[in-house]
């Protein structure tokens, strides 16, 4: 069963069962629109979290991640084919996609990827007929829209340097090509655009200019947009003919009309009007890419959004990209924290179909949008961390702010109001164990009891308490011993337990266990107990098991699949298998870390990329949340929270279809812990029997024991335990096609 999950993981993107397993899904923040194209009722974005079309029509969304099959969410360009119903999408590694409209297929160019160009981005896609032009990092290629082929790549014009990068390309019955080196014009009757000598060059410090971004006709002279207004070529020579205060990005001519985008600002200039330059909108809150004039409509490509004649509009997603910390709570409810300091733009909820997003605009009562950390309490509390204004905790849908004012926590040396809570959690007894980061006082750890009554503790000796700087994870083992991580003063992984007598410290007891003497000198990056208790240790080259807790020192080893690798996050799943997040990937392990069951990256998988920041496993459906800094994803698996209290079971598709050829898949739902299953016909025959990976969920391929699929009729499965005391069954028709 192990093998038939691992090929449904590695080799299978859509859905393979009613249970999704192996389905990955991808959640990003689309509000960084970096290009635009407009055509009929939509409005195609490009963003650094996928592709957004805007229907103008219905005020609807279509979206478009990786997990649909297009090479990367880093989309730099876009433009739309309207005759052939395709959408041209660029990345910022160098991949063409063509998105078919109708079907939803995508075909892939790779050659720009796979050359050699250090710099591959592209950074505008033109529609030419049957040809289409990309500008890019290293030059211009033309490609043929129908057979996908490179007609032809120029990386040289005329005396500028080679492989440049360029801005905008503009056609009329030539080339103007803009570059960082200036403007490159095809000179007339030329065909060999590769050759150097086809292109007649203007330097940009020809008039003293430090950018030049557009070139276009305007009233039949050659204009170009740049970081001091207009130019334009008149007998060879360059005359300014509108002064601009800041550098224009992009331009349109509408008959005789001139439309322009400054950092944030939309201007019209129109010379027959008094005033001759308008502005049609701005937002000082804003940065503008691209625009496109459209009748009476204006359309903005921001970082906020897409604005529509000043209207943002912007498909349902999480405010940013960034997944520093996640936790599941008991309703199913994924939160997340965004990030410290400046990154930090608060937190947010997602159900599973929506999301909602939590800081200063929505709720007010925030302190601060740092939040860079989550906890899902057991009873449904939640509480989320703040990077220099302590905790906010959500019960009872009421939020409540614990900071220095109204808690006895202490903030930073030098600035005891900044207080930065790294962690907090619940031991057995219901008390809330609070983590301070760098704590004035040496108070490194607090908790607060149900009654609301606040403890203090140091760890050391009480006569030279440490002040330390933490790590932002705490975990409690079985013993209800509190670990941690200090990464200033005498680094290494620290342990304390009150003994459960939080007034009486003389029965405290605390220990350290030094990078140096246990980890390799190795900084420690994640903590994770597992479901036998044992401490799983990650650091910045590779993970550490400490198998007994209460004896922390007497036995630690390194866990084989796992070395060399720069540990970020560890999650433990139903079955106690492992996922660990490094910065090359996610890798999942067996339960003791043996065996490597699979390794996803950004090649090999809808990943947007390898450094992963945060892991959160739901235990109810088996989905695996995977944080980077460029977005979500999520992993439908097996691996689901046995259900111990089943009289039942559950099977489907029932009637089950066997076809030749095909990947016939019987999913047999609601068993308990370690069940064995087995396969029976009407007549008593024994036709299958294995064992199950432990979850809620197992598969049979309606296949004997000896391989072979079986006839048509009605089977008895039944599922069991070691013991014979748990005894569960249901009956399957198949049908043999």
């Amino acid at each position: 069963m192990k093998k038939l999950f691992l090929s449904i993981l590695i080799f299978s993107s859509s859905a393979i069962f009613s249970q999704n397993t192996g389905t990955w899904k991808n959640y990003s923040s689309m509000k960084n629109v970096a290009d635009l194209s407009v055509t009929g009722s939509h409005i195609w974005c490009a963003t650094d979290g996928g592709v957004f079309a805007y229907n103008k029509s219905n005020n609807s969304f279509q979206t478009i991640f990786k997990t649909d099959n297009i090479s990367s969410q880093f989309v730099s360009s876009i433009a739309v084919d309207s005759l052939k119903q395709k959408v041209w999408i660029g990345t910022s590694e160098g991949f063409i996609n063509i998105y078919d409209i109708s079907s939803g297929d995508v075909h892939k160019v790779f050659d720009i990827n796979r050359s050699n160009f250090t710099k591959k981005s592209i950074t505008q896609l033109k529609v030419l007929g049957d040809t289409i032009a990309l500008a890019a990092e290293f030059g211009v290629s033309l490609v043929n829209s129908k057979n996908l082929q490179f007609i032809e790549t120029v990386t040289k014009f005329g005396g500028f340097t080679s492989a440049i990068p360029v801005y905008d390309i503009f056609y009329n019955r030539g080339f103007i090509i803009s570059t960082s080196e200036g403007i490159a014009i095809q000179k007339p009757g030329t065909t060999n655009l590769s050759n150097p000598d086809s292109w007649e060059t203007y330097p940009k410090n020809t008039v003293n200019l430090s950018r030049i971004n557009r070139a276009f006709i305007y009233n039949n002279l050659i204009t170009i947009a740049t970081n001091k207004g207009f130019y334009q070529l008149n007998n060879n020579i360059w005359n300014k003919f509108l002064s601009v205060s800041d550098s224009i990005i992009s331009v349109q001519v509408v008959n005789d009309n001139l439309y322009y985008l400054i950092k944030n600002k939309l201007m019209k200039y129109s010379p027959s009007l008094s005033p001759s330059v308008v502005e049609i909108f701005s937002n000082a809150d804003y940065k503008f890419t691209k625009f496109k004039i459209d009748g009476d409509s204006y359309f903005i490509s921001s970082n906020n959004g897409l604005i529509i004649n000043g209207e943002i509009k912007l498909p349902n997603g999480p405010l940013s990209n960034s997944f520093q910390n996640m936790d599941i709570d008991n309703d199913g409810n994924l939160w997340v924290g965004s990030g410290k300091d400046v990154f930090g733009v608060g937190f947010f909820r997602f159900d599973g179909n929506e999301w909602t997003n939590y800081n200063r605009n929505t709720l007010p009562s925030l302190l601060s949008n740092s939040f860079h950390n989550v906890y899902a309490a057991p009873d449904n509390t939640i509480y989320f961390l703040n990077w220099g204004k302590g905790f906010v905790r959500l019960k009872d849908n009421k939020f409540s702010n614990f900071y220095i004012d109204n808690t006895d926590l202490i903030g930073i040396p030098n600035s005891n109001n900044f207080l930065v809570i790294d962690d907090v959690i619940y031991d057995k007894n219901d008390n809330l164990w609070v983590l301070n980061h760098w704590a004035a006082d040496a108070n490194v750890l607090s908790v607060l009891t149900p009654d609301s009554s606040w403890h203090q503790f140091k760890i050391g000796s009480p006569l030279s308490p440490q002040v330390m700087e933490l790590k932002d994870q705490l975990v409690i083992d079985n013993e209800n011993t509190k670990w941690f991580v200090s990464i200033s003063g005498t680094p290494g992984l620290y342990y304390f337990n009150d003994n459960n007598t939080l007034l009486n410290t003389e029965d405290d007891k605390w220990g350290r266990l030094t990078n140096a003497e246990y980890f390799g000198s190795q900084s420690i990056q994640a903590l994770a107990v597992d479901l036998h208790g044992e401490l799983w240790v990650g650091t910045g080259l590779g993970v550490y098991i400490i198998p007994d807790p209460t004896k922390p020192t007497s036995r630690i080893f390194s866990v084989f699949t796992l070395r060399q690798q720069t540990i970020n996050c560890i999650a433990i799943d139903p079955i106690n298998n492992k996922w660990v997040g490094t910065k090359q990937g996610l890798f999942l392990t067996s339960s003791d870390g043996s065996q490597l069951i699979a390794q996803f990256d950004s090649k090999n998988s809808p990943l947007p990329a390898d450094d992963i920041k945060s892991i959160a496993f739901d235990d109810k459906n088996g989905i695996v949340y995977i944080g980077t800094d460029y977005g979500l994803s999520t992993l439908t698996t097996e691996y689901i929270k046995p259900n111990n209290k089943s009289s039942e079971l559950f099977l489907y598709p029932n009637p089950f279809v066997i076809e030749n050829g095909k990947q016939n898949t019987l999913a047999i739902d609601k068993l308990f812990s370690n069940a064995n299953i087995k396969i029976i016909s009407v007549d008593g025959k024994l036709i299958d029997d294995f064992s199950t990976l432990g979850g809620r969920l197992a598969f049979w391929n309606g296949k004997n024991s000896s391989g072979d699929f079986v006839s048509s009729g009605i089977y008895l499965v039944i599922a069991y335990d070691e013991e014979g005391n748990k005894v569960l069954t249901s009956k399957v028709a198949v049908l043999r096609q």
